[in-house]
């Protein structure tokens, strides 16, 4: 039995509106009944990010303790490094051409489950806290250089998205790398682990796939996250 269940992936694995108690990833640490359930999913979070993450995150956890389930994400959505953060760009980020004033910028970060630290683990808390100290204008920080980073990287991802004639391959490209690079590290250093291919694109080796309920929300209900939990620990624990 594993000591540590690392989790990572997006709002469909964060539980976005959901209470903790509710979302997929704290029921599989019930059912584990591991103590040490580290959930690094936010939303909005890119496979970039989420495979930046996941490795150098993984470093401080034993690979013959820690079981690994990762929730995939959608193809179109970029990350990129700046500060002590990764930060995601969404199809949100696109279809706001003055960015609402910089707020959806803002938003990254001053919102629960959306700051990515892809360091060191066992410093998580304080390298964000460190971020946001010198980002949140809620915390005195100056956003200036965030906005403005922010700002440009859309505006040429916008750019590659009107003029490139290949975009869909090569989305289809760079996601299939990233997913693969952490495939592959997870095979070569022994974690178990599990793909949660929500989106149904199949390209991970060792994979389980769902749909879930329609609501308001977009997202998987209490009890999809119920469902999930049971069906991923049963396959974990089969293997």
């Amino acid at each position: 039995m594993s000591k540590y269940l690392y989790i990572n992936g997006c709002s469909f694995t964060a539980g976005h509106e959901l209470p903790l108690e509710d979302t997929w990833p704290y029921k599989l640490g019930e059912l584990f009944k591991v103590r040490n359930v580290i959930n690094k999913a936010v939303n909005g979070n890119s496979m970039f990010t989420i495979a930046h993450s996941t490795f150098h995150h993984l470093q401080s956890l034993p690979p013959e303790e820690t079981t690994v389930v990762i929730g995939m994400t959608w193809e179109e959505r970029y990350g990129f490094l700046f500060d002590n953060t990764s930060v995601n760009i969404t199809v949100n980020d696109y279809d706001n051409p003055d960015n609402r004033d910089k707020k959806i910028f803002l938003d990254k970060i001053h919102k629960t489950r959306r700051i990515t630290v892809p360091w060191d683990l066992d410093l998580n808390k304080k390298i964000q806290r460190e971020f946001l100290d010198r980002t949140e204008p809620a915390y005195g920080g100056d956003p200036t250089n965030f906005n403005k980073v922010c700002e440009l990287y859309t505006n040429y991802k916008k750019e590659v998205i009107a003029r490139d004639p290949h975009l869909i391959r090569n989305i289809q490209l760079e996601y299939k790398y990233h997913l693969t690079m952490l495939e592959t590290y997870l095979k070569t250093k022994g974690y178990k682990y599990l793909f949660v291919d929500f989106q149904k694109y199949y390209y991970p080796e060792n994979f389980v796939s769902f749909d879930f309920t329609e609501n308001n929300t977009g997202h998987p209900t209490a009890e999809d996250c119920t469902m999930y939990a049971n069906f991923i620990y049963n396959k974990l624990t089969n293997e």
